[in-house]
């Protein structure tokens, strides 16, 4: 426990950290035993690069989420991004253990005032979950957008840690997460 937030005596709020891959800005309560995240954000602390065809989790955009409460979370990603090499899918996506149900939307920008959405609902499986995908027409680090947004029915069990993933279809089409791109769990 970090700290108590309010005292007057007859309050139980109490700050709590939440653990996290990358940089976290700390900032949780426990009120009668419930751990509840406000405002925590997990960033990228330097730029990250990849070229891998298959799922892998962006540096510093993972938060592990309470163990055995049971707690429904929404969340909410701002990412910028460039593309090395045109005409290459690029997907996002999302790894988690097990929820009870989760949804999530997404869209990504591919081109000047060029855009994709997609979005899932449901009870997904404990294997990466593509959210948004789009073939970047911009390249040579044109700076694009990405938001995520979602909301997850976390059942209580062991330590559920909750990843935002990066694929490319091509492995010469090296995608870069800028730093201080985030994600925000409320």
């Amino acid at each position: 426990m970090a700290g108590v937030i309010s005292d007057s005596g007859t309050s139980n709020w109490v700050a709590h950290d939440i653990f996290n891959t990358g940089a976290l800005n700390t900032n949780t309560e426990e009120h009668n035993g419930q751990v509840f995240p406000l405002g925590n954000v997990a960033y990228v602390a330097t730029n990250f690069t990849t070229s891998s065809t298959s799922f892998v989790p962006i540096t510093g955009l993972a938060i592990q989420l309470p163990a055995n409460v049971a707690v429904n979370l929404s969340f909410e990603c701002h990412l910028i991004y460039s593309q090395a090499t045109s005409l290459a899918l690029d997907t996002f996506g999302i790894s988690f253990v097990l929820p009870a149900n989760a949804m999530f939307t997404g869209l990504m920008q591919t081109a000047a005032g060029s855009f994709v959405g997609n979005s899932a609902n449901g009870s997904f499986a404990s294997t990466p979950t593509p959210i948004v995908d789009g073939t970047p027409l911009a390249t040579s680090g044109t700076i694009l957008n990405l938001d995520i947004h979602g909301f997850i029915e976390n059942p209580s069990q062991a330590t559920n840690n909750v990843a935002l993933l990066v694929e490319t279809s091509t492995g010469g089409g090296t995608i870069t997460i800028y730093r201080d791109s985030y994600c925000r769990i409320f």
